[in-house]
């Protein structure tokens, strides 16, 4: 597999914006590796010129699902554990390199690693499960809101 683009989620693809995250320059480097090119925009400041955890840890949900979809693996996140090393600073040039571990069934094990570009040193380190959905999974979760009232 040669390196190729790695498509939007869902959600900037409907409202055709750039990643809300910032994680635009996403390149598949082999069927279980990727490297995504990004900056925490300055909106999502946790602290002074610090990103939020929550930017940290959503981001890392959405860029290795999405690379799930990518390889033809339509899931839902099942776990998410980040480690959070050193902070992370906002508008500057960072990169997270992820793999998928391991295929076990439907659950994808996936991994990734948060850096300064051109840096060794790990900001932030996650780790998580996705489940391979079945056939009316979207379907089932409708009823299901639909039984809350929502």
């Amino acid at each position: 597999m040669t390196a190729d683009l790695v498509s939007p989620c869902r959600g900037c693809q409907m409202s055709r914006t750039p990643c809300r995250f910032g994680a635009d320059d996403f390149v598949a480097l082999s069927e279980t590796a990727a490297r995504v090119r990004l900056a925490c925009p300055a909106a999502f400041e946790g602290g002074p010129r610090v990103a939020h955890g929550g930017w940290t840890a959503a981001v890392f949900d959405d860029v290795l699902g999405r690379f799930l979809v990518h390889t033809g693996v339509k899931s839902v996140t099942a776990t998410l554990t980040v480690d959070y090393l050193l902070p992370v600073p906002v508008e500057q040039p960072l990169e997270i390199h992820l793999e998928i571990a391991a295929r076990e069934g439907r659950r994808n094990h996936l991994t990734g690693v948060l850096r300064l570009q051109g840096s060794d040193r790990d900001l932030a380190v996650a780790r998580g499960v996705w489940v391979e959905l079945r056939p009316g999974h979207f379907e089932r979760h409708q009823a299901r809101m639909a039984e809350l009232g929502t």
